[in-house]
């Protein structure tokens, strides 16, 4: 799972036809989630849009912030410092 999470990851990154108007919406669909391997892949997410330059993720910062300051307080620790990064 994790070596297809970093390759649908690596080829978002390198395609010039990503969609990100669609894609947010499939996130927010699941940040108010608990389970911690949903939050680790949407950390993950949000954090290798974020490092697309083309990619504002500021201006998607409203939609995921109420669930990103969730994160902050989830019980597992991995959870906690990848939501603070």
């Amino acid at each position: 799972a994790n070596l297809l999470d970093r390759l649908l990851k690596d080829i978002v990154t390198e395609s010039q036809s990503f969609n990100v108007e669609q894609f947010i919406p499939l996130l927010q669909n699941y940040i108010r989630r608990t389970n911690p391997f949903i939050r680790q892949l949407l950390v993950g997410w949000i954090t290798v849009l974020d490092s697309v330059p083309d990619i504002n993720m500021i201006d998607w910062l409203p939609d995921f912030l109420d669930g990103l300051f969730n994160m902050l307080s989830d019980g597992n620790k991995e959870i906690r410092q990848a939501a603070d990064s």
